[in-house]
């Protein structure tokens, strides 16, 4: 099982399909197709990025499951790939939880930055949280593993 990967919840695939043509994420994509394997599929991975379809008709229920889903579970980013006539409301996906939102399957491009800034924040499996952390400061390299060891 892949430590990160990213985890796609959509009723048809087309959002899935771009991800994977754009991003190629070597962990792979994860598809499912609905909340509850979603969740699923989210509670086995170490580290995950949930992308969730919002329909206009789902919309309401989807902004109260990410009110939810930050407040019980570990702190996933939560991508929402959202319908065209629902811009008019994107702070209020925004202010449910989304980490950012989509409009189109075109715009996937601007996923990329936000997918390599997820994969940084990741500690290696090997490295300790005081080596990741160490390795992310920007004197990591002038400074001497023996200081990090001692403290």
């Amino acid at each position: 099982m892949n430590e990160s990967s990213i985890v796609v919840c959509e009723k048809t695939g087309k959002w899935a399909a771009a991800i994977r043509r754009v991003l190629r994420p070597a962990c792979g994509v994860c598809e499912t197709r609905s909340w509850p394997a979603c969740l699923r599929e989210l509670q086995i991975r170490t580290t995950a990025l949930a992308a969730v379809e919002v329909l206009p008709e789902s919309a309401e229920s989807v902004c109260r499951r990410l009110a939810e889903f930050h407040g019980r579970f570990r702190p996933w980013h939560v991508i929402l790939l959202a319908d065209r006539s629902l811009q008019g409301v994107e702070w209020l996906l925004r202010e449910a939880g989304a980490a950012h939102v989509l409009f189109a399957p075109r715009d996937i491009v601007r996923l990329r930055p936000v997918w390599e800034r997820f994969l940084a924040q990741i500690p290696p499996s090997h490295a300790t949280f005081r080596e990741h952390v160490r390795s992310q400061l920007p004197w990591a390299r002038q400074a001497s593993g023996d200081e990090w060891t001692q403290a």
